[in-house]
C-alpha cells in the first residue's frame, strides 16, 4: 500500500516533534546550502561539535540513525525521497517524499529500527523540512532476521536517476546477504528464489515536476 510523507511543517514544530531538529544545525551559522553543479552529490553528513552535543542533549542516539547530505545536480527541477518495496522481483513505490520546486541541496537522516521494525526519516532542504512519521514495515516473526545496508562512499548524482540509500532486508533463511544499497536497488533479481523481504530507500532529483 502507498503512503506518503508528511507534507513541509514549520521549523518549530519540527524541532518539538522529532526532538531533534539538531540534525540539520542552525543554518543561519553554518556555511549556505551549495548551489547546483554539473554532477549532484550525495555524501555521508559530517555533524559540527554543537550539533552532536544539542543531539545528546535531546537524547538521540547518534547510531541509530544515517546522515547524509546531498547538492542537487544542475537542471534539478524537483526531488524524490522514496522508499520501495520488493513485490514480484520488481520495485515498487511505498511511500514518497516529492518537493515540487527547485532544489540546491539539503540534509536527510533516516534509521530502520532492527528491533520494531520501524523506518522514519526526516529532510531538510533549500524548500523547508520534512518529517516522516515511524512507520512499521513488518510484523517481526520468529525465524526472519533482519538487516540494513548503507551508502558508505560519497557518491556523484545525474537527474533522473536514483541514489540508493538504504537497504533493508528481512530473510527467513539460515544465511542472509547484505548488498550494496545501489547493487541491490539496480539488480532486484538478485533476490529472486529467497525467501526476503526488501525495501529499498531512494533519493532522486528530477529534471521534471511532474506529478
Amino acid at each position: 500500500m502507498k503512503k506518503r510523507f508528511i507534507a513541509v511543517i514549520p521549523a518549530l514544530s519540527f524541532a518539538l516533534a522529532l526532538g531533534g531538529c539538531g540534525f540539520f544545525g542552525d543554518r543561519a551559522s553554518e556555511a549556505p546550502l551549495p548551489e547546483p553543479s554539473a554532477a549532484g552529490m550525495v555524501t555521508t553528513a559530517s555533524l559540527s561539535a554543537e550539533v552532536e552535543e544539542t543531539l545528546g542533549l535531546l537524547n538521540v542516539d547518534l547510531e541509530e540513525w544515517e546522515i547524509y547530505d546531498f547538492s542537487a545536480p544542475a537542471g534539478t527541477e524537483s526531488m524524490d525521497l522514496t522508499l520501495w518495496e520488493l513485490e514480484d522481483g520488481a520495485w515498487k513505490e511505498y511511500a514518497l517524499n516529492r518537493v515540487h520546486s527547485e532544489v540546491f541541496g539539503g540534509r536527510a537522516a533516516v534509521r530502520f529500527d532492527l528491533d520494531t521494525l520501524e523506518f522514519s526519516a526526516s529532510c531538510q532542504s533549500n524548500k523547508g523540512l520534512t518529517r516522516q512519521t515511524p512507520m512499521r514495515l513488518a510484523e517481526p516473526e520468529e525465524g526472519v532476521s533482519w538487516g540494513v545496508s548503507t551508502l558508505g562512499d560519497a557518491c556523484t548524482a545525474q537527474t533522473d536517476e536514483p541514489v540508493a540509500l538504504m537497504l533493508i532486508t528481512g530473510s527467513g533463511g539460515g544465511s542472509h546477504v547484505l548488498y550494496d544499497p545501489q547493487v541491490g536497488f539496480d539488480e532486484p533479481g538478485l533476490f529472486d528464489g529467497r525467501d526476503v523481504k526488501a525495501f529499498a530507500l531512494t533519493i532522486e532529483f528530477r529534471s521534471s515536476t511532474a506529478e
